[in-house]
């Protein structure tokens, strides 16, 4: 399950990956296009005792002792790292020294053996080969000068680079791919992560959770902007469906058949009405519905037709039968009227309806029509 969760996350953050991903690589095959390339040679040397000391002698055993306690290989590495050495083999080269300040040396033993390797590393692919090789001349010089027993000597000297170490845009490029990939599937759960609280919070206080209409403050925020957007736009009919018959439910009827009921009454609702119409949840019995551009006279039918819909007995459970009995209460709005105007016509108009002996009241500015008066004057 958490699994498809990702999956859709990702899915939806498909444009965060693909940014990612386009601008890891064309980084890379810039910084590729402007960094200068570095070559690295290597040369190899083999640390011995010496051959002239004769075979089965004390010295010579002693020194092979010696070797497998590492010691001497280890300082033979100190000594090709040495500046000394260094500075003999730029010498011998005949270079100025500002010519290799940023060539980097380094030497190391192989494990587990008696071979030494040096390494330059540098933009000049010939020079590097040069100054690896001329360590190690100026070291073996070195060397043999030192010390009695053991022999240094070059085990593979050093060749002349061909491809540089960096950059390399193809690997890095492919690098770039990878970790664009890895970056934007990041961002993308983290985006999901962060916007999900947001986006829950702003349905919550959007929607009605039981009804799956819009909120009593929701509706209000957009019925205001809507009033507020077409004050000279023609009619607009504010109308309130209290359902008499669900309010002595409402506190004993379980959570999910009293959201199966309202549900079922939005969709009564929804079926009824034009797709611009809005449909909210008033209160807890009762729905309100926004018809722009639409005169009470024209909502009257309308809601004659949701108020049939509406009676017809519910059945829920086994053989519980709920008569909503619907009430509904139509409020015209006038030229310019505010919607808090608006709400208190259609309210009077509800309360009308619910104590009155109609079930249907619409209230036209000037004058209160019920819904035989108004099917009559439509009839003339």
């Amino acid at each position: 399950m958490e699994i498809k969760m990702y999956l859709r996350m990702l899915q939806r953050g498909w444009w965060l990956m693909l940014l990612c991903v386009f601008t890891a690589t064309a980084a890379s095959l810039i910084l590729s296009y402007v960094t200068q390339p570095t070559y690295v040679s290597t040369a190899r040397y083999v640390v011995s005792p010496d051959a002239a000391l004769g075979e089965g002698s004390d010295v010579i055993i002693n020194s092979i002792n010696t070797l497998d306690k590492r010691s001497i290989a280890t300082t033979y590495s100190a000594v090709l790292n040495s500046d000394t050495i260094f500075s003999q083999a730029i010498v011998d080269l005949k270079l100025d020294p500002i010519q290799v300040e940023e060539y980097i040396r380094s030497a190391v033993v192989l494990p587990e053996s008696n071979v030494l390797e040096v390494t330059v590393e540098g933009a000049n692919p010939q020079l590097t080969m040069m100054l690896a090789n001329s360590i190690g001349k100026q070291a073996i010089a070195y060397i043999d000068g030192l010390n009695q027993g053991f022999n240094i000597r070059v085990l593979d000297p050093a060749q002349i680079p061909t491809d540089p170490i960096r950059p390399q845009p193809v690997r890095d490029a492919s690098l770039a791919v990878v970790f664009g990939l890895v970056l934007g599937a990041s961002l993308a759960i983290v985006r999901e992560q962060l916007i999900s609280p947001i986006e829950a919070f702003l349905k919550r206080n959007t929607i009605d959770q039981d009804s799956g209409v819009f909120s009593r403050q929701y509706f209000d925020k957009k019925m205001e902007e809507m009033l507020t957007r077409s004050a000279l736009a023609g009619y607009h009919t504010l109308g309130l469906v209290y359902l008499d018959g669900l309010v002595d439910f409402l506190d004993v009827m379980p959570k999910p058949l009293e959201q199966k009921v309202l549900r079922q009454v939005a969709k009564t609702l929804n079926s009824e009405l034009r797709g611009n119409d809005m449909i909210g949840r008033w209160d807890n019995a009762t729905f309100s519905v926004l018809l722009p551009g639409t005169s009470a006279k024209a909502a009257v039918v309308t809601f004659g037709r949701v108020q049939t819909l509406l009676s017809v007995p519910i059945i829920i459970g086994d053989s519980e039968v709920i008569e909503l009995n619907p009430r509904i209460g139509l409020a015209e709005r006038s030229e310019n009227e505010t919607s808090i105007s608006l709400r208190k016509n259609a309210e009077q108009a509800l309360k009308e309806a619910s104590f009155g002996a109609l079930n249907l009241v619409s209230y036209i500015p000037g004058q209160v029509e019920t819904d035989e008066e108004s099917a009559e004057a439509e009839n003339l």
